[in-house]
């Protein structure tokens, strides 16, 4: 059987090698994040869970499964704190009425707006799917093939050239 066999999510043994290669490792880092054992114990379940139902997301080629694993944890760890949050009621789901925006904003609103048309498309969708859809960057790097630090370098990139575009309309 050959070494990716070894490690393969899809497998049996592959399964058992990652439990038994990265278990132990992967609750220490979930238990310095959580602070606590039995958050940390739900985290390693669950991002072995979600490693072994979907074992086709793993690319032996982007490097060793450790990597991914850890991906997956800070996802399971950010769901916890999620879900461990009280929900806060704003006061529009009380039932209050929302505030009329008033001309300044409508002004602000507009000069985002053309701040953003005025930067490269790369850059507007970046901003556009990471502010205002909420999507985030981890999940936006997986799906342009980049990794998660350079993700985090072009929305910062992004942010600047956002600035400076605003700027060049508060000058105009």
């Amino acid at each position: 059987m050959s070494e990716k066999n070894l490690m393969d999510p899809a497998t049996p043994i592959g399964r058992h090698r990652l439990v038994e290669l990265y278990g132990d490792a992967l609750y220490r880092w979930a238990w310095v994040r959580a602070e606590d054992g039995p958050s940390a114990e739900e985290i390693v379940q669950r991002t072995f869970l979600a490693a072994f139902t979907r074992p086709g997301r793993y690319d032996p080629s982007r490097g060793s499964p450790w990597g991914w694993l850890v991906g997956l944890a800070l996802n399971e760890l950010r769901a916890v704190r999620r879900e461990r949050q009280p929900h806060k009621v704003s006061p529009w789901e009380s039932g209050a009425t929302r505030p009329r925006a008033d001309r300044g904003s409508e002004e602000a609103r507009d000069r985002v707006r053309h701040a953003l048309t005025s930067l490269e498309p790369d850059e507007q969708h970046l901003l556009e799917t990471h502010y205002l859809e909420g999507e985030p960057v981890e999940r936006l790097a997986g799906r342009l093939g980049i990794s998660v630090s350079t993700g985090w370098a072009r929305l910062a990139r992004a942010r600047e050239e956002l600035r400076r575009a605003l700027t060049r309309e508060e000058e105009r």
